[in-house]
């Protein structure tokens, strides 16, 4: 009887957390949570001093000099020598590689239209919608 209870129990955990995730993996890809989107922009003004010859590439390697310091950034694991990524927040130096060379890690936040669909499909499968509904109002300025 005893294993029976933590059986059900452990069904209920799973099947709630799995609601819990979906709604909040939809709200990121629909755009309703604005979280994302700010945390970019704040960190993205904070790296426009950081100039594209300040970055030295070495594969998947990345040398940003910041200020007096030259943080090391890896993309493929997603992890950088500056304080911020040390408690696992996102950092200026991921945006910087991000704008400069188009190269986004693993703990990007997915702002972008096809990074939302990808999301979406995750959550939703076969319902979800045409990739054009995850498309930007605004054109691209160039």
């Amino acid at each position: 009887m005893k294993s029976f209870l933590e059986l059900r129990h452990l069904t209920f955990c799973a099947n709630s957390l799995e609601k819990y995730f979906s709604r909040k993996l939809q709200k990121v890809s629909f755009s309703r949570d604005a979280n994302p989107c700010l945390l970019l922009t704040k960190v993205f003004n904070s790296s426009l001093d950081i100039k594209k010859e300040d970055i030295l590439q070495k594969g998947h390697t990345y040398e940003v000099k910041s200020g007096s310091f030259t943080y090391i950034l890896d993309v493929k694991s997603s992890v950088c020598s500056c304080e911020a990524r040390l408690y696992g927040r996102f950092c200026e130096h991921q945006c910087a590689i991000f704008h400069h060379f188009d190269a986004a890690s693993k703990m990007f936040s997915p702002v972008s239209p096809d990074d939302r669909y990808q999301v979406a499909l995750i959550v939703l499968l076969q319902k979800c919608p045409d990739k054009s509904l995850f498309q930007t109002f605004f054109p691209k300025e160039t």
